[in-house]
């Protein structure tokens, strides 16, 4: 994919999307329930992930940072495959999904 003509913020919203996504399906082929919905999950990969490169790398670098992060937890092919996870990518969601945070808002994601 030529990411070079999508903003930073864009890229973010996708690969939240994508690896919230591959992250369902990976609990769906292994008998799992969803333990979140969609939403939920972009939350916490939002808080979790993008909040914490812009604390630990500013504004400048951290969304690009936390693009990166989020880009290598999928297969780079989700645009013709559904989305998948790399094995990175389970390892670090399962560590996103079962931390306990507070004070995430309950709110919707905005795309």
């Amino acid at each position: 994919m030529n990411t070079a003509i999508l903003t930073t913020e864009l890229r973010i919203a996708l690969y939240r999307r994508v690896a919230a996504l591959a992250y369902q399906n990976f609990c769906l082929s292994k008998g799992v329930g969803q333990p979140l919905a969609l939403d939920a999950l972009e939350i916490k990969i939002a808080w979790q992930v993008e909040a914490d490169h812009i604390i630990e790398y500013g504004l400048e670098h951290g969304p690009e940072y936390a693009c990166e992060f989020l880009r290598d937890l999928v297969d780079p092919d989700f645009l013709t495959e559904p989305p998948q996870l790399t094995e990175w990518g389970i390892e670090a969601m399962e560590l996103i999904v079962h931390s306990r945070i507070d004070d995430i808002p309950q709110s919707k994601v905005l795309h």
